[in-house]
């Protein structure tokens, strides 16, 4: 059985954390584990993956989700797959070991920034998502389960099979809607919970207790085969010799792996029994060999009459099953087998419940687990969806997002409007990202005379280069006076600028011929670029002869989308998150990501990260994210999703 995690982890987040192992790290990112990552992601959800190499070894990466009209412009999500580099001894834990303390903290790098938008798992109430052992996370009200049918934060119902029950008090509900499946009543209901049958039964009708729920147990009694399945293992309260159950819906061929069920076919037999549908065992044997001998063995002692297959290809499901099942079912022998349903292996409880698994850990991005549960839930939206995945984001974005808005790859997506990644809030509100202040990285360079240092040396390379630092910081310090004396300024309404490196001299006594001093400028979008460039060059001039400055990255066309509700896109996104109850900021981003490329072909974007109550520790030391805020983050996209893809036609679209 491959899985990893603890088994009390929601599966999300145990996805999360192997995603945050994955070494993505600058200056020497591991790209190809991340693209094949997404690729697989791309392989079970249905999308199409386009690759494109915008210059070698780096590739962006395109998931696409059709819309049923195509001539609309598509909606872009884009993310970034790198994370900046860190400093190992000023951590807690390893930042790339993912760890999880005891609050729900989860330590690592990229936990904020921004792989909690790229990976991210959790699945619709319908689903029966969250299943932990004892599914606690169903019935606690302070586990705050969230899901994707409209309903408030702290649901006071659990929907399953379509049917909403109260979280906290009795009710009568159809056996067939529970499905009486008797692992997940043993864990679904407690025994504070006194589930009783609505369903009008004819014929004599006695109660079967599990964990707190009574259902029906009639004689003869007409079940879909869906609810009984003809589950000995996990039926054994239920299918008693004096019971006959039977199905009462048509549907394909049954199909069960595992040792249990032969002595359960056994059983069957020898009582007589005969269904409507044919029961296929396929077994896959460990690299032990063992597998081969059980039914090796069952073959002479329990499937006399009964015609099995051992496929050659069954060798490795402990090793991800990808020279077995994964190429069985897509062989003819497997499409004969015409199965509608089909069991598995599961994993045992240390309680008194019995664990039932509806699908498996794999892993999600936040946009994909997104796209994935309204994909599940039937939607289709009149705009394509399109997933771009960047490569280079955190040192610029020039191999990355720059470069691909400018190839025709891009051009064909005809995306028109964007989400991009945006930043924790500490409040209970959640900040959204409208503009951005363009980077200017500057490299002042200084020269002087050079001589011994004992000297009072003239004109010398540090006392230039100390004028234009003072004239730099002094401008830093009347902008920082200017955010805090004005409360209604945020960050990004002012120029920042911070020293980051000084290069210079090559012994303690020897003058320098020439030092440097780096700077990062974040130049507001509202700043004149041009007159700013000239401030830049009169300190230079004042502090004398041989100071020159030159840009390593500059940024020249800063964009604003529109955030007043005559806005269609803005309409929709504030809409969603009205609907939610949530408490937006616009903002403009104080840093820069790769929605300044999109911005600036003429695409509307919005920089948002669902992780509000969250301290900002992007790029920080033990940079961490809470597994609830994570949790919650994907609802949140499923319902912006939607909304964004549901726009109608605007005006001048085609």
């Amino acid at each position: 059985m491959t899985t990893k995690g603890a088994e009390s982890e929601h599966p999300s987040v145990t996805l999360f954390r192997q995603y945050l192992r994955i070494r993505t790290v600058q200056p020497n990112p591991d790209y190809g584990a991340a693209i094949a990552f997404l690729e697989e992601r791309a392989h079970q959800l249905g999308l199409s993956c386009q690759k494109v190499e915008v210059v070698p070894g780096y590739v962006i990466t395109v998931l696409t989700w059709p819309g049923t009209n195509p001539t609309l412009p598509s909606i872009l999500l884009n993310s970034h797959t790198d994370v900046v580099p860190v400093f190992k001894e000023h951590w807690h834990h390893d930042p790339f070991e993912a760890f999880k303390d005891s609050e729900g903290y989860i330590y690592a790098r990229g936990a904020q920034d921004m792989k909690s938008v790229s990976i991210h798992a959790a699945l619709p109430c319908t689903s029966l998502a969250l299943l932990y052992p004892a599914h606690t996370a169903l019935l606690y009200p302070a586990h705050r389960w969230r899901c994707s049918t409209p309903h408030t934060q702290r649901c006071s119902t659990l929907h399953i099979a379509g049917a909403a029950l109260p979280r906290t008090h009795s009710a009568a509900l159809p056996c067939t809607s529970l499905a009486l499946l008797y692992p997940a009543h043993t864990a679904l209901l407690y025994p504070a919970h006194r589930w009783r049958c609505s369903t009008p039964h004819t014929q004599r009708c006695s109660t079967l207790h599990i964990a707190g729920a009574a259902l029906p147990r009639t004689h003869s009694a007409a079940l879909p085969c869906t609810s009984l399945a003809l589950l000995y293992p996990a039926h054994t309260a239920l299918l008693y010799p004096a019971h006959r159950w039977r199905c009462s819906t048509p549907h394909t061929t049954l199909s069960l792996c595992s040792l249990r069920y032969l002595e359960a076919v056994r059983r069957l037999k020898s009582e007589g029994h005969r269904f409507p549908r044919t029961i296929h065992l396929t077994f896959v044997p460990g690299r032990s060999g063992l597998g081969r001998g059980i039914y090796e063995e069952g073959k002479e002692s329990v499937l006399r009459g009964i015609s099995y297959h051992i496929p050659d290809t069954f060798t490795d499901e402990e090793v991800g099953g990808h020279k077995g099942m994964e190429l069985f079912v897509k062989r003819p022998e497997f499409q004969a087998l015409r199965a509608g349903f089909a069991l598995d292996e599961g994993l045992a409880n240390p309680t008194d419940a019995f664990t039932v698994f509806y699908s498996e850990r794999s892993p999600w991005c936040e946009y994909l687990e997104a796209v994935r549960r309204l994909k599940s839930e039937g939607h289709r939206f009149p705009r394509t969806i399109h997933l771009t995945f960047v490569p280079d984001e955190e040192v610029g974005g020039h191999k990355g997002m720059e470069l691909f808005v400018k190839r025709p790859e891009f051009q064909a997506l005809r995306a028109g409007f964007a989400l991009d990644e945006g930043l924790a809030n500490p409040t209970d509100a959640f900040t959204v990202f409208y503009s951005e202040r363009s980077p200017w990285w500057i490299r002042v360079t200084s020269t002087g005379k050079p001589g011994h240092a004992s000297r009072f040396i003239e004109d010398t390379a540090a006392e230039k280069l100390h004028k234009v630092i003072s004239s730099i910081l002094a401008f830093r310090e009347k902008e920082r006076q200017r955010l805090w004396a004005n409360p209604h300024l945020k960050e990004g309404a002012v120029t920042s600028v911070n020293l980051t490196k000084l290069e210079g001299g090559v012994a303690y006594n020897v003058v320098p011929a020439a030092m440097s001093a780096s700077f990062d400028f974040r130049v507001a979008p509202d700043v004149d670029m041009k007159a700013f460039e000239k401030q830049l060059q009169s300190w230079c001039q004042e502090a004398g002869e041989g100071v020159t400055f030159e840009f390593a990255q500059k940024f020249t066309e800063p964009r604003m989308t529109r955030t007043d509700d005559s806005d269609p896109w803005w309409a929709a996104f504030s809409g969603a998150c009205k609907e939610m109850n949530l408490t937006l900021e616009p903002e403009i981003f104080p840093a820069a990501t790769d929605s300044r490329y999109i911005r600036a072909v003429g695409i509307p974007a919005l920089g948002f990260s669902p992780m509000n109550l969250t301290p900002v520790l992007l790029h920080d030391h033990n940079e961490r994210l809470h597994e609830a805020v994570f949790l919650r983050g994907v609802d949140i996209y499923t319902r912006l999703i939607s909304a964004l893809a549901s726009v109608p036609a605007l005006p001048g679209e085609s």
